[in-house]
């Protein structure tokens, strides 16, 4: 029996199907990646498997006892627990507070739990009385990740941990992926670094349109010709095809997500390039680092306001985008909320 079984699952928004027959399964111990491209399914998946939302038609199973049917925080209390995308920690609340929130399902906060997580985590030990708002983006996700491991969860979703944050911390998170799972929890890892995603992970599923495209070990699909161009971005040469109207401006959202450094790396080449030869550009980014490194003015947007902007030197030496976007550890105010991109 496997300690996850996802099996016809379908989710809707309305009338408009996110989910189509999705069927998949984790088994005890394992860490297993979800990849994607944006609006595949990916965070749909983790939010029905978590009782965020009903589906439609299918069924999930945990432990062998079916869930879809169960409230979320009966399902946390079963021992599953998400850690969202954007991080979605208490911002006006310490470390310490966010980590007992997490614990919230028990009648006293575990001691061991807490002793566990600032093993994990010892930054977070050093931060326990600091407002959680302060912290840099990296220490932000090591946070979410603690306080849901604060429930003692059998199995953990993780929805793209490494989102946004400099790629020394991205290491740093996927180190403490591995640990955990060492440990002893199972993970359901949704991850645009496909790349990292794939050399963490025994085995993995490719979502496609909401439906399941491809599935393997993750060595097997990291070797598979049709993932390495469509996510590693190995081969073949990238398309340019909105760069065939011979635009005025250009319009790229997120063209780094999901590649390999040394792609990264090209791929912002090319934009300089492109914008050399005279076309205009407005970029959203999940790279900071990269996207003020190259833009001449940014924008940063927080809960649809803009919330901050400058020329890019400027914004990349401000120290509360330093530590909200670039991951740089001093202490001083941070934006309040998760980042909501870089144009």
């Amino acid at each position: 029996m496997s300690l996850l079984e996802v099996r016809d699952l379908v989710t809707a928004y309305g009338s408009i199907e996110a989910l189509h027959g999705v069927s998949f399964h984790v088994e005890e111990g394992e860490i297993v990646a979800l990849l994607g491209a944006n609006g595949a399914g990916k965070t749909t998946a983790l939010r029905t498997i978590s009782g965020l939302l009903r589906p439609r038609s299918g069924e999930v199973r945990f432990a062998g006892e079916r869930i879809d049917v169960r409230p979320a925080h009966e399902i946390v209390r079963l021992g599953l627990a998400q850690v969202p995308e954007g991080r979605w920690i208490f911002t006006l609340m310490t470390v310490d507070e966010n980590l007992r929130l997490g614990a919230y399902a028990e009648p006293r906060v575990p001691q061991g739990a807490l002793d566990r997580v600032f093993a994990l985590f010892p930054r977070l030990a050093e931060r326990r009385s600091q407002v959680a708002g302060t912290l840099s983006g990296g220490e932000q996700q090591m946070l979410a990740m603690a306080r849901a491991l604060m429930t003692r969860p059998r199995l953990l979703l993780l929805d793209e941990p490494s989102m946004g944050l400099a790629p020394v911390l991205v290491r740093a998170i996927f180190q403490r992926i591995a640990e955990i799972n060492r440990e002893g929890t199972t993970i359901l890892l949704v991850e645009q670094n496909a790349n990292a995603a794939l050399r963490l992970a025994r085995r993995a599923y490719v979502l496609e349109n909401g439906r399941i495209a491809l599935e393997g070990p993750g060595p097997d699909l990291a070797r598979n010709e049709a993932v390495r161009q469509a996510y590693l971005g190995v081969g073949a040469r990238p398309k340019a095809r909105a760069l065939m109207t011979r635009p005025r401006l250009l319009l790229l959202d997120e063209p780094s997500m999901g590649l390999a450094p040394v792609l990264v790396r090209a791929i912002f080449q090319r934009i300089a390039e492109i914008n050399r030869e005279g076309t205009t550009i407005l970029l959203v980014e999940q790279n900071a680092n990269a996207a003020l490194r190259l833009a001449r003015r940014a924008y940063v947007l927080e809960n649809g306001r803009i919330a901050l902007e400058g020329p890019g030197p400027d914004l990349a030496r401000n120290e509360a985008v330093r530590q909200a976007y670039l991951g740089v550890g001093a202490r001083p105010k941070a934006p309040e909320h998760s980042p909501g991109g870089v144009g």
